[in-house]
């Protein structure tokens, strides 16, 4: 097989491995695979974030998200606030019904970085990154 090809198979099946992980939680608390995307994004930023953001960040349509944030919302796990520059703009935040749920993320989160960079120092991994960034750079723009 080409190299080039197997390398880009590779990426797909370890981020699906990746999003397996989170399905697993999303059962456990009977969320959707959107429901865990949308804590896991928010997990990663304290301030809020819009649906946009969180759209372009997985690449899934605002209506996916914007359902999933409305579920949330009512079982109390997001909440939203006004944007500190623009009050039109609402942010989504986590909220305390999400703790343990979000617990669960970040601590698979921080397993499959472990597992994924076993056996690689961390030059090499900060190299790995610099480099995947770019190749991303390269194909986004």
């Amino acid at each position: 097989m080409n190299e080039f090809l197997q390398c880009l198979t590779s990426f797909s099946k370890v981020y699906k491995s990746y999003l397996k992980k989170y399905e697993e939680i999303g059962e456990k608390y009977n969320l959707s695979k959107s429901d865990i995307k949308v804590l896991a994004y928010l997990s990663l930023n304290k301030h809020g974030d819009t649906g946009r953001e969180i759209c372009e960040f997985w690449g899934v349509s605002k209506a996916l998200i914007s359902r999933s944030v409305e579920d949330l919302f009512h079982k109390n796990m997001v909440a939203f606030v006004p944007d500190t520059q623009d009050r039109r703009t609402m942010r989504i935040v986590l909220d305390n019904e999400s703790d343990a749920v979000v617990e669960e993320i970040k601590a698979e989160r921080r397993r499959f970085k472990e597992k994924l960079a076993n056996g690689i120092t961390k030059e090499e991994f900060e190299i790995f990154m610099k480099v995947l960034r770019q190749m991303y750079n390269n194909v986004v723009e």
